[in-house]
């Protein structure tokens, strides 16, 4: 299994996460119909069994549910507080966790992810 993970802004960025939850990440450029890869995948520091990337960056929740953000220089990932199992980034950053609750990442609020009413099964 693999999850790939396309930005749509200036960057553009794939990231990917293989089987053995190792992060990748490669420019695009579009060629209609389909992405074309420009580079070779270059292997970047983290595992994780999600990633998200997008205008609020990218994301990637860990085999243990622990939430990190990759600052911009992309070589540092800094440890974000909750727990998840599935995380979305586009213009804001959401998340499922174990039981299928939706969060809203609010860095400004005291409790930094606020819980949405409802529940879902992936993001």
């Amino acid at each position: 299994d693999y999850e790939v993970t396309v930005d749509n802004d200036e960057q553009k960025l794939v990231f990917c996460v293989d089987s053995k939850k190792m992060v990748y990440k490669a420019n695009f450029s579009e060629v209609e119909p389909q992405i074309v890869v420009t580079e070779i995948w270059e292997k970047i520091d983290g595992t994780f069994k999600s990633i998200a990337n997008g205008t609020a960056g990218v994301w990637g929740v860990s085999r243990e549910g622990s939430v990190y953000h990759l600052d911009a220089n992309g070589k540092t990932w800094t440890n974000i507080m909750g727990t998840l199992t599935h995380i979305a980034s586009g213009s804001e950053v959401w998340g499922l966790n174990l039981t299928g609750a939706v969060f809203r990442y609010n860095k400004s609020a005291a409790e930094i992810w606020e819980n949405i009413p409802g529940n879902l099964k992936k993001i």
